[in-house]
């Protein structure tokens, strides 16, 4: 029984992983449809937790538990004071929390690893690369015009994918030999989507799984080659060009650097600095408060770009705390079990490659606690219950 169980168990959850492509195009033409999987996979997740995983807590599961919790609390107070409650952003960090806490528990019961799940990742590399080539191939409109003079054009948002095929690359590097071709593979994907945050935030995680490559002479050369030979190769296909002005802009701080983080970072710190009190810094000022801020003062309704603002603003400080709080124990814990490489180096340094593009998101871009990113957090959650090397929750 135990046995069937399991496999129920695996098939469903790379069933709601893998299926996130299609699910984040479908609902980018329809945004009423994210309310309804979201309930589905909440209610999915939660009846698992409560078959299967209704053991004591662990740290780490604590620690990120706290973030809907707060924000929870929060929409509690301000729909009492004000009317304002939007219940779609805490199910979407909830299920963040549950994805965690099913790898984490699932690697300690029934002794996962990351290969158990590698067609996460191959389903939604194929699918990714579906979805650019269809978007291409349709001429489907987009709303960013750099991607309508770019290299693709998306079925779903550039932001989504990206994230989505950088989701698929601890999956695939998990496979013995092809794993790391196809997760090259899925670098490149990353690169087509031309999101400057995926490319840079998933680098470390390509590196550092595939240091021995570094080791051959054969292959430095040949990336050598490549760098040499790539202004020219760049220079026949200007499709690039709009790739590379992004990348320039990082630089320049102007309004047109990305999506003027610069600019509308410092509006959100002047605000939360100069006209927050005891009760916004607790409290936050509510969901929706932030986008009418940004779309008076600087014209768009984009969001904070980075997780902790956002959560700072729209929540108050303890859900940001938590979530620096819980990046920060993760880190400690791997730095005090780094030991553990020479036992299970796929899992240690898919762990440290999770953790540096989830930080480095919430950093320059935000949305790592949203919805496309529960993928990695249930691959971190497996990575950490193999390298702990214990038989018991980790507490």
């Amino acid at each position: 029984m135990k046995f069937s169980v399991q496999i129920l168990l695996k098939n469903s959850l790379i069933f709601v992983f893998s299926s996130q492509v299609f699910i984040s195009a479908l609902v980018l033409f329809n945004e009423n449809l994210g309310v309804y999987f979201n309930a589905f996979y909440l209610g999915l997740f939660v009846f698992f937790v409560l078959l299967f995983f209704l053991k004591k807590i662990d740290l780490f599961s604590l620690v990120l538990l706290c973030i809907p919790l707060w924000a929870m609390l929060s929409s509690v107070v301000h729909l009492m004071i004000s009317g304002r409650f939007d219940l779609g952003p805490i199910l979407k960090m909830l299920f963040v929390f549950l994805s965690f806490f099913i790898g984490i528990h699932g690697a300690v019961r029934y002794k996962w690893r990351l290969a158990d799940f590698s067609w996460i990742g191959i389903i939604i590399l194929i699918s990714s690369i579906i979805s650019l080539l269809l978007g291409d191939i349709l001429g489907v409109e987009v709303s960013d015009p750099t991607y309508k003079t770019g290299l693709v054009g998306l079925t779903v948002h550039p932001a989504i994918t990206a994230m989505l095929i950088s989701t698929a690359i601890p999956y695939l590097l998990a496979i013995k030999n092809s794993g790391r071709y196809l997760a090259i593979l899925a670098y490149f994907c990353v690169f087509l989507t031309m999101r400057r945050t995926a490319l840079f935030g998933c680098f470390p995680l390509i590196f550092l799984a595939n240091l021995s490559l570094f080791k051959s002479i054969r292959f430095v050369f040949l990336c050598v080659f490549f760098l040499v030979l790539s202004p020219f190769l760049f220079s026949f296909f200007d499709l690039f060009d709009s790739y590379f002005d992004r990348v320039n802009a990082l630089f320049i701080g102007d309004d047109d650097s990305g999506s003027g983080r610069y600019i509308f970072w410092n509006l959100i710190l002047k605000r939360i600095a100069m006209e927050f009190g005891l009760f916004e810094y607790f409290f936050g000022e509510g969901v929706g408060v932030i986008d009418e801020f940004l779309l008076l003062r600087f014209g768009a309704a984009i969001g904070a770009h980075n997780d902790v603002l956002d959560l700072v603003f729209t929540y108050g400080i303890l859900p940001a705390f938590f979530l620096v709080l819980f990046y920060f124990t993760v880190v400690i814990h791997l730095i005090k079990l780094k030991a553990s490489f020479n036992n299970s180096p796929v899992e240690y340094l898919c762990a440290w490659g999770i953790v540096f593009y989830l930080i480095f998101t919430s950093i320059v871009s935000g949305g790592a606690i949203d919805v496309q990113a529960s993928a990695l957090f249930f691959a971190l959650g497996i990575t950490l219950a193999v390298i702990n090397k214990r038989d018991k929750v980790m507490i």
